[in-house]
């Protein structure tokens, strides 16, 4: 991968850990799936040149366009990109959604992707409304 990471906060990595106390209604097993999905997604999903912004303005463009599973793989780029607590919100919305589509033969898949990148937004989120958005997902999923 030939993009620039950005670096994730010091202090969110700190908070992980507390906030993982909060979920105390998951397994140990979910937050280790979570954890590993942050290095698998960003494996599948190389982004090259691209800049944050520019995934972000795709994702957006693709999601208004009613085209969830590009969406969903641009969501994923960015999130590999920033490591950001609300992106995680997005792909696990957006993962949700795509689980949910008809015909989609991958339903299981996109529904422990949903799960493991809620858990990853919620133990990175400092904004109470991404941790509420987590803890829906969750409970939908």
């Amino acid at each position: 991968m030939s993009a620039r990471k950005l670096a994730t906060d010091p202090q969110v990595i700190d908070n992980a850990a507390a906030r993982a106390a909060d979920l105390d209604f998951l397994s140990q097993d979910d937050l280790r799936t979570a954890r590993e999905f942050v290095g698998t997604n960003a494996r599948r999903l190389p982004v090259g040149d691209a800049m944050l912004d520019d995934l972000i303005t795709v994702m957006v463009t693709s999601t208004q366009s009613g085209f969830t599973r590009s969406a969903l793989a641009w969501a994923g780029k960015a999130v590999a990109v920033s490591d950001r607590a609300d992106l995680w919100a997005r792909y696990a919305r957006l993962s949700l959604r795509e689980a949910n589509r008809d015909g989609n033969s991958n339903r299981a898949r996109n529904r422990r992707e949903a799960i493991s990148a809620a858990i990853n937004a919620y133990l990175r989120a400092s904004d109470v409304g991404v941790q509420v958005d987590a803890l829906d997902v969750m409970a939908e999923a």
